[in-house]
């Protein structure tokens, strides 16, 4: 679960970097939706 968690964060960062014309509700969703996926992972690593 973690690695999914962080190929999602990667792809998001991703897409964020590489879209050129992007509107402020997208990427602040989109930085909501990696902030999630950085908590998530930080919860899981507890039971590593």
């Amino acid at each position: 679960m973690v690695l999914g968690c962080t190929m999602g964060l990667i792809e998001m960062h991703s897409v964020l970097n590489h879209q050129q014309e992007s509107d402020e509700e997208a990427e602040a969703l989109a930085s909501d939706v990696m902030q999630k996926e950085r908590d998530m992972i930080e919860s899981m690593c507890r039971y590593l």
